[in-house]
């Protein structure tokens, strides 16, 4: 099995709303929920060799919004099992949370790939999560969500739904 090194970045805005994008997979890439291609999702990717996590995060973030932010702490963890061009791969992802003076999006540097399945992006009221509409991934992360504009970061890593395919 392949392991993937994941960051992801939970990004507020200065009215506390958190930035999410649109994702459209071509196929299901989690085969225990196979009805699930389109969804929301914090921004972030791979970990690139050499890298460490919060050096990942910022490039990451600097790639698909064109912001240069200072990271603030890691709030979460998951590991979970998902289906890549038909080859299980799990990702290791980290969660980090950080904030903004500047909600205008520049996603330029989202690379070729990445706009075949990154369809769009929105500042999100908390109240306002799509959930009913389409998903936000994972599983427990808008109650993380919840938290941290309330101001609790949490002491520890929180563990996110890491459920494996297998």
């Amino acid at each position: 099995m392949n392991v993937r090194p994941t960051v992801r970045v939970i990004l507020f805005d200065p009215r506390s709303r958190v930035l999410l994008f649109r994702h459209r997979d071509s196929s299901p890439p989690d085969p225990l929920r196979p009805w699930l291609i389109e969804y929301w999702a914090t921004p972030g990717g791979g970990v690139e060799p050499g890298e460490d996590y919060p050096t990942a995060a910022r490039r990451e973030l600097m790639e698909e919004t064109g912001l240069a932010i200072e990271l603030g702490s890691q709030v979460a963890v998951r590991e979970r099992s998902f289906l890549i061009q038909g080859e299980e791969t799990l990702f290791r992802e980290r969660y980090y949370v950080a904030t903004t003076q500047v909600a205008e999006i520049d996603d330029s540097g989202l690379n070729a790939e990445e706009r075949l399945y990154v369809v769009g992006h929105r500042w999100w009221e908390l109240d306002e999560l799509p959930e009913s509409i389409l998903p936000v991934m994972p599983q427990g992360v808008v109650g993380l969500l919840m938290q941290l504009a309330e101001g609790r970061v949490p002491r520890e890593p929180l563990l996110l739904d890491s459920r494996t395919s297998s």
